[in-house]
């Protein structure tokens, strides 16, 4: 048996219904702005870790280049040092020599 509703009872029921979906409509909406924030978020913090690993990446390159001038630089001063001795060598056994000679 179907009761019969006034204008005003029919009104509210309906208004019910309406704040009923609306809400739970609202609570959907700040769920999902709040999911975005928070996917947002992540993503911000992964782009400043990846900038950091780029930035540490740049340096490590640059003392890989650094590391390799210097090896060259070592090899060209201990090639050099060997020449020097090698003519100290000559000019002490030629001062050896000359001192011998009458």
């Amino acid at each position: 048996m179907v009761r019969a509703m006034s204008a005003g009872s029919v009104l509210s029921h309906f208004d019910g219904m309406f704040q009923g979906f609306a809400g739970g409509l609202g609570s959907a909406l700040a769920q999902g702005r709040a999911a975005r924030a928070e996917a947002d978020a992540a993503d911000r913090q992964a782009a400043r870790t990846l900038d950091r690993v780029a930035t540490v990446a740049r340096g490590m390159a640059r003392d890989r280049q650094e590391i390799h001038a210097l090896r060259e630089e070592n090899d060209r001063l201990r090639d050099e040092l060997a020449a020097m001795r090698a003519r100290a060598v000559r000019a002490e056994a030629v001062a050896i020599r000359d001192r011998r000679q009458p």
